[in-house]
């Protein structure tokens, strides 16, 4: 989540996304857990782009009025992503699993026909 949230202050959030979501479902698939479990919550922390002008359009804009410095997003940034990463953390530890009913058998049943779909696949 942290990587994520600071990796995407320099660059767009949908090229952040399209890095980092891959590896982790690769990560989750691989470790066994459900891909959810890491992929929702990057997806979410790549929206925290609150510390630089060149994060998102929205900042460049209100750079570019010059009524604040970069110094100033950047304090206020750092606090706003702490939060965010806060937030974001306690929702994926106990939100998160209830509302996409994601729990172990969940995931059970989600290997079970990756394992399926891969092996059906890769005889053709």
């Amino acid at each position: 989540i942290i990587v994520s949230g600071f990796f995407t202050e320099v660059t767009s959030n949908t090229s952040t996304a399209s890095i980092f979501l891959p590896v982790l479902d690769s990560v989750a698939t691989s470790s066994g857990i459900h891909p959810a479990f890491l992929i929702l919550p990057c997806t979410l922390a790549v929206s925290l782009a609150f510390m630089l002008p060149i994060a998102t359009p929205p900042n460049a804009i209100v750079f570019a009025s010059g009524a604040i410095r970069v110094i100033d997003m950047i304090k206020t940034g750092i606090v706003m992503n702490l939060i965010g990463f806060l937030v974001i953390f306690i929702a994926a530890n106990t939100w998160m699993p209830k509302i996409f009913d994601i729990n172990e058998q969940t995931t059970a049943y989600f290997f079970n026909i990756t394992y399926v779909v891969r092996s059906s696949v890769g005889n053709l």
